[in-house]
């Protein structure tokens, strides 16, 4: 059966790289921009029982190809499951992903991905593929989603805030034959402190329909983000999700540590004596 809180992990992990590298906290907006994150997570049972706290720890890199292809894969290094006669230890599958923008993928001034200062569309694909000897599901699970996100841009074309909208599916393999399916949606709103800050705050919404494995579940989340040095190839993000339904998690605390470079031998300036695409001022 999945692991529900494995599908949250890796949510938090792969969904918030691809929002963060299509112009979100650290600006990474442009080709070869490549990016890892790494940090725990806990979730508590659900208010029904029918789920023990677990601890997990995905790993998980992203590298945008150019303005319109991103990849990206990830891992649970670590997981720990509570169950009734004591605790499971071990990690779970690997899952592979894709992105490509429909609408404004292409090149803007200096380098800059349009989705940074316009309205996007983007699709994303994830499938997770079962290992032999892990804690989660021993089928293919694929999620598939179109994500809107939408920046706000103040008069001296300042990064304000972003407005990320995700509507899709997930298919999963039935250990008894056939698949089942459920619906995903959610809404993240994320601004910075300050206009090109280098730290903000975000909040969320995450939605997902019953399917055979699992009933459906709603949750809120609210989180930092920022930079941890001046030159903002280390970031941070840490919050928590809390659940507002019976069969999602009480709470789910997490962080993140992010490690972002440009990997073009030359990358773009951020504008006329700019820095760097992925540097913004520290305030």
């Amino acid at each position: 059966m999945i692991n529900r809180h494995l599908l949250r992990s890796r949510c938090l992990a792969l969904c918030w790289l691809a929002w963060y590298m299509s112009g979100g906290q650290a600006q990474a907006q442009s080709p070869g921009d490549f990016s890892v994150t790494y940090g725990p997570n806990y979730s508590s049972a659900d208010r029904k029982d029918t789920m023990k706290p677990s601890w997990v720890a995905p790993l998980a890199v992203l590298y945008r190809i150019n303005c319109r292809y991103m990849v990206g894969a990830d891992d649970d290094t670590f997981l720990v499951n509570k169950t009734t006669p004591g605790y499971q230890w071990g990690h779970g599958d690997p899952a592979v992903e894709g992105h490509i923008t429909l609408w404004n993928g292409g090149v803007g001034l200096y380098g800059k991905c349009l989705e940074s200062i316009r309205p996007s569309l983007r699709f994303d694909d994830v499938i997770t593929i079962p290992v032999s000897g892990t804690l989660e599901s021993t089928k293919v699970v694929n999620q598939s989603k179109l994500t809107f996100l939408r920046p706000t841009i103040t008069a001296l074309g300042q990064q304000l805030a972003t407005l990320t909208v995700v509507a899709g599916a997930s298919v999963a393999g039935v250990s008894s034959g056939g698949t089942t399916a459920n619906a995903l949606g959610s809404a993240n709103y994320t601004r910075n402190f300050h206009p090109d800050g280098a730290w903000a705050w975000e909040s969320e919404v995450d939605l997902a329909s019953a399917n055979a494995l699992s009933p459906s579940s709603a949750a809120v989340l609210f989180a930092i983000d920022g930079s941890l040095n001046q030159s903002q190839t280390w970031l941070i993000r840490f919050g928590t999700s809390m659940g507002l339904t019976p069969y999602a998690p009480k709470v789910s605390p997490f962080v993140q540590f992010i490690f972002s470079k440009n990997l073009t031998p030359s990358a773009p300036a951020s504008g006329p004596g700019g820095s760097g695409i992925m540097r913004r001022r520290m305030r």
